[in-house]
């Protein structure tokens, strides 16, 4: 079609029995957008499959699957024609006219995620990952083959368990090839230390290099508590860049992101640290081009902690510390109020805390001054254990009791008691404790996400709900779309949903891991759609079961009838409103989230039972089958 779109049907033929074809007809029509442009359509084999090329300004090459048309984006916009290409020299490969050049190339299989195990033998604690050298920093903890030694005089405890000082751990520090994950490097800090949290980040000032900023602390096995703290950067570099670079000028870190590691010929090399008396810095956070926010704990008496945000920036060195390294950390401000930072995520000028008792707090930086001020705050106390920053009015934190809580500020509001206080505007029960909660997707995109948010007014990106998806399985990803449709409810409901399609370069998606070894993603949504999939997820829990629903004889619920409550959860399920309401010290139920799981389960029921429920809602099923597709894709 001419817009960008084009209409995907299924074919019925009925034929005779000496093949004579009788009659045909057209089933099931859908118009599927790829992009904005005319599409050419031009089919073409490889590996003795068909597929089909799309171009357009999104071009696309579609496929069949498991009875399903699939549209898998393609890594480059500026493809005009594709076709086979057969030579001596290019066997089995493609031809592709490109911005007015001749491209040969192959197409990679499309293929389920590869799990690969990688055996460390020790346990890992903290990983961190430098794109720019493709690189990970992993922090585990190794038994010694002998006991640590502490002093000179080893007899009193090296053989004694019970000893205060017999401690056998140690935290050791690996450099890994993205690639073969072999080690490159390997480093044991001194015995008692260990790692709390490791980045990598790369700063403004010095945009050659990236560094590993790694938050150690040591707490000897005779104390409770942490002794000392340190916050260490460190460089990775080839030995022969090293060596060269003795001189410690600023342009030895140009060579760092660039130079390619062989053979485990590389070191890190630490180039600054800064020390805690009595405190340790447990959360670290980037923040603007050359600052660093740290949470440091520091305990004040028996379980009794107190914690200071602390800004740091990344500067030029001194002249009398040039020799050691062209830049050095200074730290600017702390702020002091919080109990204990479990977690801290920037959002521009915004820091975010989660703290283990004041729930969440909102602070901001004053790059004037280069100070830090709380704004807001959560009223009700909870153990916030992970936070992510939506924008600067909107917040995600997790707490400890599997429970998901979107906070809302009000910052145009007229009182400042208003301002200071974040409202709990959406509350979601989890069912299982959260570890990590960051922004990120499953998806690759094929356009430039600044790209179109350029393009996308700031109040469109405000009119957002979050709805909520636990990923079990890898899920094949088609690039449908829906059209720009609105349909009216049938019987006696009055309502028209907005069916158009979701963008997925205008939607904030954030991932979180789960401490039995699931992937979760939330993923924000438009109001109209938010509501559309309510009243899917509402219909659908009618026709599927509860959640430890067991299928027993009728004989056998006779005879329990008496034990109606727990006969009701164990053999009937719970119902997954009660399953998904927030336990605290109260209960309330669960609002301004969409189970993801639910919707999905549409697609597993019969066709008749579809055809109902889009009957119930008032949206053809064709368009509701398009719509949770493109939800399985968005994620």
């Amino acid at each position: 079609m001419g817009d960008g779109s084009l209409i995907e049907a299924r074919v019925c033929i009925e034929t005779t029995s000496n093949q004579k074809i009788t009659s045909t007809a057209l089933l099931t029509q859908k118009r599927v957008t790829l992009g904005s442009h005319p599409i050419r359509l031009s089919p073409f084999t490889y590996d003795n499959r068909y597929y089909v090329f799309a171009g357009c300004d999104r071009p696309s090459i579609i496929y069949q699957a498991k009875s399903r048309a699939y549209y898998n984006n393609i890594n480059s916009n500026e493809m005009n024609y594709l076709c086979g290409f057969n030579a001596e020299e290019y066997p089995n490969s493609l031809a592709m006219a490109v911005d007015q050049q001749l491209m040969i190339g192959s197409m990679n299989e499309t293929q389920k995620i590869h799990i690969q195990k990688v055996p460390l033998n020790e346990q890992p604690r903290r990983v961190a990952y430098n794109a720019p050298q493709r690189l990970y920093l992993l922090a585990t903890n190794a038994i010694t083959e002998y006991p640590v030694n502490v002093s000179e005089n080893r007899l009193d405890f090296e053989n004694n368990f019970f000893h205060p000082h017999f401690n056998k751990l140690v935290t050791r520090l690996h450099l890994l090839s993205d690639q073969t994950f072999e080690p490159l490097f390997s480093k044991t800090l001194k015995p008692h230390w260990f790692v709390s949290r490791i980045i990598a980040h790369r700063f403004k000032c010095d945009p050659h290099a990236t560094y590993f900023i790694v938050g150690c602390a040591k707490a000897p096995v005779a104390d409770e508590d942490v002794s000392r703290g340190k916050l260490n950067i460190y460089l990775a570099q080839s030995i022969s860049g090293n060596q060269s670079n003795s001189s410690n000028s600023s342009s030895s870190s140009v060579a760092d992101d660039t130079n390619t590691i062989h053979n485990g010929q590389i070191t890190l090399r630490r180039v600054c640290h800064r020390l805690f008396k009595n405190a340790s810095p447990d959360v670290i956070a980037p923040l603007g081009d050359n600052h660093l926010v740290v949470g440091v704990k520091k305990p004040l008496c028996a379980c009794v902690y107190e914690s200071k945000i602390s800004l740091f920036e990344w500067i030029p060195s001194s002249e009398s510390e040039r020799n050691d390294y062209p830049f050095t950390l200074k730290c600017l401000h702390t702020a002091i109020g919080s109990v204990r930072a479990l977690d801290i995520k920037t959002h521009g000028n915004l820091i975010v805390v989660g703290d283990i008792m004041h729930s969440v707090q909102m602070y901001e930086f004053s790059p004037r001054d280069n100070t830090i001020q709380e704004i807001a705050h959560a009223p009700n106390p909870s153990w916030s254990v992970c936070v992510a920053t939506y924008d600067t009015n909107y917040v995600v934190t997790v707490d400890n009791n599997h429970n998901l809580f979107a906070y809302m500020r009000s910052a145009n509001s007229s009182t400042n008691d208003e301002r200071s206080s974040l409202q709990i505007i959406a509350r979601y029960h989890i069912g299982t404790h959260i570890n990590v909660l960051l922004k990120g997707s499953l998806v690759t995109e094929s356009v430039s996400s600044d790209e179109f948010k350029r393009e996308l007014s700031y109040e469109d990106q405000k009119s957002a709900e979050v709805t909520s998806s636990l990923i079990t399985e890898n899920k094949e990803s088609d690039q449908k779309e829906i059209t720009q449709t609105a349909h009216k409810s049938k019987g006696q409901k009055d309502i028209t949903w907005d069916v158009s399609s979701l963008k997925s370069e205008y939607l904030s998606k954030f991932l979180f891991g789960t401490s039995d070894g699931s992937i979760g993603v939330l993923l924000s949504i438009p109001k109209d759609r938010f509501k559309l999939l309510s009243e899917l997820e509402k219909v659908l829990n009618a026709y599927i079961d509860g959640i430890g629903n067991f299928k027993l004889p009728f004989s056998f619920f006779v005879k329990l009838h008496f034990y109606h409550t727990l006969f009701s959860w164990v053999f009937f399920g719970i119902r997954h409103s009660d399953w998904r309401q927030v336990k605290d010290k109260k209960i309330f139920p669960a609002v301004g989230f969409v189970d993801g799981d639910i919707i999905q389960k549409l697609l597993e029921l019969a066709p008749e039972q579809q055809q109902k429920i889009a009957q119930e809602i008032g949206v053809d099923i064709n368009t509701l089958t398009l719509i949770v597709e493109e939800m399985i894709r968005l994620h």
